[in-house]
């Protein structure tokens, strides 16, 4: 299952059918992928100018559908207008699409009210394919609230215009075609080292023990190495955070060995990784391409660190679904792993500026500790 939290503004006063097929097309943005044989539910959230907030976006697999309901009792309900839903798949008169459909329907909350209010079908989210509403309002109820017959029936609107499409056209990237795709950007690459080196993972975890024993031994040596980490991410090449781009070879990031180990090293300990974060949000692509590139070439700590910190910087430049798939593959190499916890609990309560700030006055706190003035 997929949960991506950003929310962005969508102006909706007066429930038009341009504005339900916005939404529709908007998904792929928020998700960072198309959806395929999937069911996503979309929060709506009160907005004060009169319009409407799109809030969490939960995605799952049309098996898993009944898992959403779950999920959705654990979202913080203030604020939140309402819940609609789309089904897609291709072959619309499945069991799967069915039985969706069935328990999307049958979500309640504590009171016995529905969760989901309407729900439509589309074979798939692109620009001008129908959509067909599954269940919700009747028309005459529609009428009642003011809402357009429209809303039974209509298309998609423009994927790539949408609002949510912003951040990754900024990027110079696009929704990938499938959950997979988005994923695969922070796979390992185990055979990726510096030319015709194996033992670079040993170095790094030497560096690392002998740095975390100088935080307290002499923290003026320790801050003078870690400044030097901080000095290689500040003069890191600014590359775009996903596409293709994102992962090029080591030796195109670093201008040595040393240089990746020493980042790496830092990555090693949870207080040293912390004093990166400064350094990193004042240059976020430059870092984010070397935190990347660590994270797809160690393993262990050092690559969750790497992914959590990604994360991070994701959440500053808007790229928030990046970022839920980011800490995903850190919980899976570190199952529990701190940082990546508190960054999705975070991303999960939709603390965004939240998420940022605390990275920042953790960093603060632990130049502090070190002695920074």
């Amino acid at each position: 299952m997929t949960f991506t939290p950003q929310p962005y503004r969508h102006n909706t006063p007066d429930l038009s059918i341009s504005e339900l097929g916005d939404m529709i097309a908007s998904i792929p943005g928020i998700l960072g992928y198309y959806p395929q044989e999937s069911a996503v539910v979309v929060s709506l959230l009160d907005d004060a100018s009169g319009g409407a907030l799109l809030g969490p976006v939960l995605r799952a697999d049309l098996a898993h559908a009944e898992k959403l309901a779950s999920v959705l009792h654990e979202l913080p309900a203030q604020g939140v207008c309402g819940h609609l839903a789309v089904i897609v798949s291709r072959i619309p008169n499945s069991a799967l699409v069915r039985d969706a459909a069935d328990a999307l329907y049958a979500a309640t909350d504590i009171d016995g009210e529905p969760l989901v209010d309407a729900c439509w079908h589309v074979s798939e989210i692109a620009t001008g394919t129908p959509y067909t509403l599954m269940f919700g309002p009747s028309v005459e109820e529609m009428g009642r609230c003011g809402m357009p017959a429209q809303w039974v029936s209509g298309t998609v609107s423009s994927v790539m215009t949408q609002a949510a499409m912003a951040p990754l056209i900024a990027e110079g990237a696009l929704p990938e075609l499938e959950r997979g795709d988005a994923r695969s950007l922070f796979d390992a690459v185990q055979d990726q080292r510096w030319p015709g080196d194996s033992a670079s993972e040993a170095r790094v975890h030497r560096r690392g023990r002998a740095l975390a024993a100088q935080l307290d031994a002499d923290p003026r040596a320790a801050r003078a190495t870690i400044s030097e980490a901080c000095g290689v991410l500040l003069a890191a090449p600014e590359l775009p955070m996903v596409g293709g781009d994102a992962a090029p070879p080591l030796d195109a990031l670093f201008t040595c060995r040393g240089e990746m180990e020493l980042v790496a090293a830092a990555l090693t300990d949870s207080r040293v990784r912390d004093c990166l974060l400064g350094s990193a949000l004042e240059n976020p692509r430059g870092a984010a391409a070397l935190f990347l590139a660590i994270a797809r070439t160690f393993g262990g700590v050092v690559r969750a660190n790497a992914l959590s910190l990604w994360a991070v910087l994701a959440v500053h430049l808007s790229l928030s679904p990046w970022a839920w798939a980011a800490v995903e593959r850190a919980l899976e190499e570190v199952p529990g792993h701190s940082m990546s916890v508190i960054v999705a609990k975070l991303l999960r309560a939709g603390e965004y500026e939240g998420l940022v700030r605390c990275a920042e006055l953790g960093c603060a706190q632990m130049w502090a500790e070190l002695g920074d003035s």
